[in-house]
């Protein structure tokens, strides 16, 4: 049944919290291990500490973030984490050498975190201000409360991150970031997104691949240790990256880590030679059985109408055989994309109740649906994101800028023709420009958008920052709309 957490004698005596067991899917109703706490906040916890976060803004000002945490971050996602870790991976036939990919699980999701674990860890960092020693004043007194037939059941409650608190999150960070920031050995790399760490550590001989991994797992067992924190062997595997017949023995304390073919890691299935066929397969399994489900509830001449179904493609099932595909979406193979159109067409029939020897590419153009990876665009492509380092600033008439290098656009439609340019200047002299000729059906906005579009490519290559200047405000507010409709922006 639900427990309640509540506190007494501080700041939120009068705060309640409302904690459900969920039971996990698969696992038995009796043990005690197969249910997660989901914290349901009251409105006016809620509010408070989302308050205090807001102003515990020392990750930023003090950059005391690791940049390898994914979870939580401002843009960052798990496409972010999922694309570095193969990055990684490919880089290492590449050099010629050996590779391995260790995934961890923390047990519970932190649920054995120690309350004076966060606490150690806010000192260690000399962080004393009002709000943190608020934010640290919300874990005291905690008490989880039990309704039984005779009366409430009380107990202290001093560790866990239960899912749905806007704090859990933060606190659970502070704590991954002090094994984050360990300077590791050459040839070993750590990174995490919530309770999931992945190590990739490359050598060139097997011996130095477990000597490497050893001396990583030795160093993160001592941090879990002091932090009481338990990996779960069952989920924990490796796979090994390399040619060698004979794999390193990796090992958790005395426990040996299985070898796997493949493993997954944030929802993907990362195979020993980077095919990505495994992954595709399991997404191609669950969207079958999601068309199943579809077919349920209508068929070509009754139920659900196209618009709907076509509504549910681009939001369920399109996310579900596109998950991931910022890391393996750029390795497309043709068996992987026979794979991915055979189930998209299954999909476009149902959508339009078309005969069976209909075309697929006709298919796509009466119904407006892309093919799956790689024309289908990333998440990244559909959010504003300032990693990009472009800034947009409105300036004066006849403004000019200073001597430092700056490029400036302009794009005009007139009688004779439509054109783009743009001109690099730098110590008031311009050092080079390009010139482009459109067709006459352009428009005086596509002319403005392409030389902005050039003027970034130029840019890009000169691997430095550098100030882009144009007199279109609606090129610039096009630009920022993430939900743009033209193909160009």
């Amino acid at each position: 049944g639900p427990l309640a957490i509540g506190q007494s004698g501080n700041l939120a005596s009068q705060l309640l919290i409302i904690v459900t067991s969920i039971s996990a899917t698969g696992k038995e109703e009796q043990n005690i291990k197969s249910y997660r706490p989901i914290s349901l906040l009251p409105t006016l916890g809620k509010l408070l500490e989302k308050r205090l976060l807001q102003g515990f803004n020392f990750q930023k000002r003090k950059k005391l973030q690791h940049p390898l945490q994914y979870e939580f971050r401002a843009e960052k996602s798990s496409d972010d984490a999922l694309l570095h870790v193969t990055s990684l991976l490919e880089q290492g036939p590449r050099q010629e050498k050996h590779a391995v990919l260790i995934s961890l699980d923390i047990s519970g999701a932190f649920g054995s975190l120690q309350y004076s674990s966060k606490r150690d860890r806010f000192a260690s960092l000399s962080l004393f201000s009002n709000i943190s020693e608020t934010l640290l004043d919300t874990l005291r007194n905690r008490k989880v409360a039990m309704q039984t037939s005779v009366r409430p059941v009380l107990w202290e409650q001093t560790q866990g991150c239960p899912r749905g608190s806007c704090s859990g999150p933060a606190f659970r960070n502070i704590v991954a970031d002090e094994i984050l920031s360990v300077q590791w050995p050459q040839g070993v790399h750590l990174q995490a997104f919530a309770d999931y760490f992945a190590f990739i550590v490359t050598d060139n001989a097997r011996e130095g691949l477990r000597k490497l991994s050893k001396l990583a797992l030795d160093k993160f067992k001592v941090w879990a240790d002091k932090n009481k924190l338990y990996v779960s062997m069952g989920k924990s595997s490796y796979v090994l990256y390399s040619k060698l017949v004979r794999g390193p023995t990796i090992k958790w304390g005395n426990q040996s880590i299985s070898r796997k073919n493949h493993l997954k890691y944030l929802g993907v299935t990362i195979d020993h030679k980077l095919s990505w066929l495994p992954h595709v397969i399991e997404q191609a399994k669950r969207a079958m059985d999601q068309y199943r489900q579809l077919c349920r509830i209508g068929g070509k001449t009754w139920g659900i109408n196209k618009n709907i179904r076509r509504l549910l493609y681009k939001k369920v099932i399109e996310i579900t055989l596109c998950h991931g595909a910022a890391a393996w979406g750029h390795n497309m193979t043709s068996r992987l994309q026979k794979k991915l159109d055979s189930i998209q067409r299954l999909f476009l029939l149902y959508i339009t109740g078309a005969y069976r020897t209909t075309p697929t590419a006709a298919l796509r153009v009466v119904t407006g649906l892309r093919p799956p990876p790689p024309t289908n665009p990333t998440r990244s492509n559909l959010c504003p994101s300032c990693s990009n380092k472009i800034f947009i600033q409105l300036f004066h008439q006849n403004h000019i800028d200073s001597g430092a290098k700056a490029i400036y656009t302009d794009g005009s439609k007139t009688d004779e023709g439509t054109g783009s340019a743009y001109s690099i200047l730098e110590n008031y002299g311009i050092i080079a420009s390009c010139l482009g000729k459109l067709h006459r059906s352009n428009s005086d906005f596509q002319a403005e958008i392409l030389a902005i579009r050039m003027a970034i490519e130029a840019a890009s290559s000169l691997h430095r920052p550098i100030k882009i200047w144009t007199d279109s405000l609606s090129s610039l507010m096009a630009i920022l709309d993430p939900k743009s409709h033209y193909s160009i922006v």
